[in-house]
């Protein structure tokens, strides 16, 4: 394709003024080409030309230089660019605000909400989406696919801003929509029913998912999509596991093993998420020396079909493995892999990466409170807690468990006053961010009552 438009623009340019309509058009053209094909340099300055030639035209044609704008934005998202990518999204609502082009400007407005989620701002991610959200619904009617897909994606905004009620009415309505349109087994319903599983079970309202993840494992065994009826039944195990019910649990993910070992060997990426969801569930049913023989198992297979480049997976198994070492109180052998967890990823900023160093440097902090060397703890815990702050803000439940730890580490150094301030603190946080039967919560406030 691209030799095809380079071809057509060469012969346009020798007909044409430069910034002539159709030459501008081929060169916007080249420049989503090398967008997609991750030459993103390339495509920048091509699409900075473009939007030069445009303004410098008598007539400018404003729907192609929002055009211009919009992908420009887009490659500054690419690229993590965030302040620039807002400053161009924020070019293109202007000029799509001239042309009364709602779908496109509703477009402008979701992008900008999209780049601050990304970077934890979730009150100006909010006010950007929602106002995206009212745009499309001039255009699209109330149940629209389209519609759902927005309100997916606002749903998780609304959950970060603790707007509870809010989120989960979101996930709901775009389950009934993409019902409505696609059916219970397309991807899009599948999406927002994992995420609604997700949010009930982060609510500890586990009970809740029994019989959403039933019928649709039935539905997916029907329709013989033996991937997703493994994937959901592992989900099905997690719920099962925070109800406490060992034998339901351990059912529903081997299950979900057997299935994708019988019907489906392709998938070899998904038979290691099955089982680190096994283990987590183990671990919540503090059955360690299952979990330590899962965690060992899914490692080795990770090794045999994986290379270590792919940084998440490996990190999230280690990391794994070392809680397990951690409950059996190995200390010595949990050390050694929490710290190699954070060597390893010393120098990565992505942030799904960062927050396996978290828990990492978390958990370090841990194990020496058990070694009673409360002031290395502590400093531990403080670099943990400057780190989540940084990426996830304050009011986030893991900066609240970390002050929970600062504080159990101070009455333990029987440093009382402080205890109580960072105890305080973490009830604070926690009480907003989390559920009010949650055990981390609940921790917290038996340690301020133990003081």
């Amino acid at each position: 394709a691209e030799v095809m438009i380079d071809m057509s623009l060469q012969i346009k340019r020798r007909q044409l003024a430069e910034n002539n309509d159709e030459v501008i058009s081929g060169i916007n053209q080249l420049g989503l080409i090398y967008r997609k094909n991750l030459r993103y340099k390339k495509a920048e300055n091509t699409l900075k030309k473009s939007i030069n030639l445009l303004n410098s035209q008598n007539n400018v044609n404003i729907e192609q230089l929002a055009y211009a704008h919009n992908h420009l934005g887009n490659i500054y998202f690419s690229t993590n660019q965030f302040k620039k990518a807002i400053e161009q999204h924020q070019a293109a609502i202007i000029l799509r605000s001239e042309l009364k082009d709602k779908k496109h400007l509703a477009d402008s407005y979701n992008n900008i909400g999209v780049i601050y989620r990304q970077e934890g701002d979730f009150k100006l991610a909010a006010d950007y989406m929602n106002q995206a959200l009212d745009i499309y619904l001039e255009v699209y009617k109330q149940d629209h696919p389209f519609i759902a897909a927005i309100k997916n994606n606002l749903a998780y905004i609304e959950e970060q801003r603790f707007n509870w009620d809010a989120a989960e009415h979101l996930l709901l309505d775009a389950i009934e929509s993409w019902k409505k349109s696609y059916g219970l087994n397309h991807s899009n319903t599948l999406t927002a029913i994992k995420n609604l599983v997700l949010y009930y079970q982060r609510r500890m309202r586990a009970e809740e998912t029994i019989p959403i993840l039933q019928e649709l494992i039935s539905s997916l065994e029907n329709s013989q999509a033996y991937n997703k009826q493994a994937e959901y039944l592992s989900y099905l195990g997690k719920s099962y596991a925070l109800l406490a019910n060992f034998n339901k649990s351990t059912l529903a993910h081997e299950k979900s093993l057997d299935v994708l070992e019988n019907k489906d060997k392709g998938d070899k990426s998904l038979k290691i998420k099955l089982q680190y969801r096994f283990v987590e569930s183990l671990i919540l049913l503090k059955r360690y020396e299952q979990a330590l023989l899962r965690i060992n198992q899914a490692i080795s297979d990770f090794e045999q079909n994986f290379s270590e480049s792919d940084k998440n997976l490996n990190m999230h198994l280690n990391i794994l493995l070392g809680e397990i070492l951690l409950k059996k109180s190995s200390y010595l052998e949990a050390r050694s892999i929490f710290n190699a967890v954070v060597d390893d990823l010393k120098y990565e900023n992505a942030a799904r990466l960062k927050v396996h160093r978290i828990k990492a440097i978390l958990a370090l902090g841990k194990i020496k409170c058990f070694e009673q060397d409360y002031q290395q703890a502590i400093e531990f815990f403080n670099q943990a807690l400057t780190m989540n702050t940084q990426e996830y803000g304050y009011q986030h439940k893991t900066t609240g468990l970390i002050y929970s730890e600062i504080g159990q580490a101070l009455i333990d150094n029987n440093n009382l006053i402080q205890a109580k301030e960072n105890l305080n603190k973490a009830r604070e946080i926690q009480s907003q961010a989390l559920p009010k039967k949650h055990p981390d919560l609940l921790l917290t406030l038996s340690r301020l009552d133990s003081i």
